[in-house]
């Protein structure tokens, strides 16, 4: 993490949950915005790989799921105040737009 961000904290507002919108890595969580991007692509790429297999099963009259796969979750982990659910919005808008 070389990167320089900005800390903005309104007074009143320190402990609300501050959604913002992502810019060229100017938020302290960038990093952590770019794996969770990271991680949504693998989890379409996988479910769409599911989609294939499951149609071809089915076409083939298999009835028992053989494999495991990965779950569809993103965690923002961290401890109470840092910043999770800010984070988890944030990225939440940054994908609807």
């Amino acid at each position: 993490m070389n990167r320089k961000a900005k800390l903005k904290i309104n007074k009143g507002e320190e402990f609300k949950i501050a959604i913002k919108d992502i810019k060229d890595g100017d938020t302290i969580f960038y990093d952590q915005y770019k794996q969770a991007l990271r991680m949504l692509e693998t989890i379409v790429k996988t479910s769409h790989t599911i989609q294939e297999k499951e149609q071809k099963d089915k076409e083939e009259n298999k009835n028992w799921q053989s494999e495991d796969y990965e779950n569809n979750i993103i965690a923002f982990c961290g401890e109470r105040g840092e910043g999770k659910s800010s984070a988890m919005c944030t990225f939440i808008k940054s994908l609807i737009r």
